[in-house]
Order: C-alpha cells, then sequence, then structure tokens
C-alpha cells in the first residue's frame, strides 16, 4: 500500500454542506505568543461560514482500538492502530485529542467512517473554537508504548498519509 492511501476516510463526519476546515496545521507555529512545534492539525466542521463540532470517525480501512480514555492536556482521547500496515516491527496510528464522547473501548474493531466519538474541548485547550478535534498520525517501533503518539512522539505530518483529498481548496483555510 503507498503512503498517501493509508487515510479512507476523513477523521470528521460530513454531509453535504459541510466541509471539514483546519485551523492548525502540522509544523512550527506561534502558540500563546510564543513559537511551538504542532505534532497534528486542529481541525473543526465549517458550515455556511460556521464553525461547528461533529462525531469522529475511523481514518483507516480497518483499526484496531488500542487506547480509549482521558490522557493529560490531550483530555478524551483515542488511538487506532491500521491493521492494513501494522507489523510486528511498526505500527501507524491515529490519535484523536480532546474529545467529548468515546463511543468505542480498547480492543474493539472499527471500520472505515465508523464513528468512534464525539469532538469536544476537554485537557487543556486555548483553540479559538474550544471544541475541535486535534489529530496525529505517528509511526510507531515495536517497543514504544501507543500513548507516546499523543505526546508526538513518531508523529508525521498526517497529509503524507492522504488526508490533504478531504479539503478543498489544497489547505488554503488556515487561521493563524
Amino acid at each position: 500500500m503507498k503512503l498517501e492511501e493509508i487515510i479512507r476516510a476523513c477523521p470528521l463526519t460530513t454531509q453535504d454542506g459541510y466541509e471539514p476546515y483546519i485551523t492548525s496545521n502540522y509544523g512550527t507555529r506561534i502558540y500563546n505568543g510564543k513559537e511551538d512545534f504542532h505534532h497534528g492539525i486542529d481541525m473543526v466542521i465549517k458550515y455556511q461560514n460556521k464553525m461547528m463540532t461533529s462525531p469522529v470517525q475511523c481514518c483507516f480501512e480497518r483499526a484496531t482500538i488500542v487506547f480509549a480514555g482521558a490522557y493529560g492536556n490531550a483530555g478524551n482521547s483515542i488511538i487506532l492502530m491500521d491493521q492494513s500496515t501494522s507489523t510486528r516491527l511498526q505500527r501507524i496510528v491515529a490519535c484523536y485529542c480532546h474529545l467529548e464522547t468515546i463511543y468505542d473501548n480498547v480492543g474493539d474493531i472499527v471500520i472505515q467512517s465508523e464513528q468512534i466519538g464525539y469532538m469536544g474541548g476537554t485537557g487543556v485547550t486555548h483553540h479559538q473554537y474550544n471544541a475541535h478535534l486535534h489529530f496525529s498520525i505517528s509511526v510507531l517501533e515495536k517497543d514504544i508504548p501507543v500513548d507516546k503518539a499523543i505526546s508526538g512522539y513518531g508523529a508525521r505530518d498526517p497529509f503524507l498519509f492522504g488526508l490533504e483529498k478531504f479539503f478543498k481548496p489544497k489547505v488554503k483555510n488556515l487561521v493563524s
């Protein structure tokens, strides 16, 4: 499987007229007046120029929930491990943070576009819309605990894994 084919569905549930909207991208940014490295992307749903919340869904073709619960500043979080690309030596995981509600449990198998929770503002967030989804992709070696991904360990730019196909125009909707 090609790297850019790993993400199969938008992490946010969308419907006609509703678009995922990135409010903070992966990489260096100014946060609370200081330069900071953001290990994921923050997003909301945009509908007729209004920012809205949304259920979150499995972005992989098939995944196992390997973490579900509260995790420090990230608040209520879920980590999915992709079943089609993970091996005994490395795992590709997706982190969904600041959730209001978690629908599933550790060990559950979920499939592409299955709802797994609802975006929120739990944990420590100074986000301009408060309720949002912090989404990240990490590549972890076999001996690294999966919860390290929430802190940014092994993080990669989600757009390398095919996220861009869910945004139009190509990520020109960043808010600083």
